[in-house]
């Protein structure tokens, strides 16, 4: 499971600092499908990225399950755009300790990119880019997958890949889903939360979640 305990974050802005959460603790147990839905600026990507580890709370703790986590899988990821996509694949396969090959064949298969594998990732619509991220990320078995928005981008057939892909990893793995758009809780998750004002509402019921959630739109 991931455990919050008292996580405080802030950012500097020209305003002031903006504080995300003040002294957020909730726990997201393992082998559940976790929906998280919020209005943009709620602060659930900052969330994602404080569980995976890129972001440092300023006071609190996260405690992390000792197996894999991933990135928060979305149009972003953790390329780097100066980079082939080859490249890329070599370098983050490397990190995680996996054969860069047997990446590729899986990327390459997900994504339908063919030669522009070897374009550097800079040159990509968002739309190739979102498949690359998303199919570098499946290709690794992690035990924990963070999703931010990524099933929302995308031609129909891709969100449709995506989903396949997605449906043969459940049961095996834990997932953790933030998104605006409530289909994507509903058809992925088998529980739901509300993050409103930093702090986190569960739902049992993810019609109960998505209820509350168009209230609050």
């Amino acid at each position: 499971m991931v455990v919050l305990d008292n996580v405080h974050m802030s950012y500097p802005t020209r305003q002031g600092i903006k504080h995300v959460f003040r002294g957020l603790s909730a726990v997201f147990p393992a082998r559940r499908r976790i929906g998280i839905l919020g209005r943009n600026g709620a602060g659930k990507s900052t969330l994602l990225s404080l569980v995976c580890g890129a972001l440092e709370p300023d006071f609190g703790r996260i405690i992390r399950p000792a197996g894999s986590v991933s990135w928060p899988i979305g149009l972003v990821g953790i390329t780097q755009p100066r980079l082939t996509a080859v490249d890329n694949i070599r370098f983050v396969s490397r990190i995680y300790g996996v054969d860069w090959r047997d990446v590729f064949e899986y990327v390459a298969d997900f994504s339908e990119l063919g030669r522009d594998l070897w374009n550097p990732v800079s040159t990509y619509s968002s739309g190739m880019r979102s498949r690359f991220n998303v199919g570098v990320a499946l290709a690794i078995q992690f035990d924990w997958y963070l999703m931010d928005e990524a099933l929302s981008a995308g031609d129909p057939r891709f969100r449709e890949r995506t989903r396949q892909a997605l449906a043969a990893r459940i049961g095996q793995v834990s997932l953790l889903m933030v998104s605006h758009v409530p289909k994507n809780i509903r058809q992925y998750c088998d529980t739901a939360a509300l993050l409103m004002d930093g702090r986190l509402y569960f739902f049992d019921d993810v019609e109960d979640g998505i209820k509350a959630y168009n209230e609050m739109v």
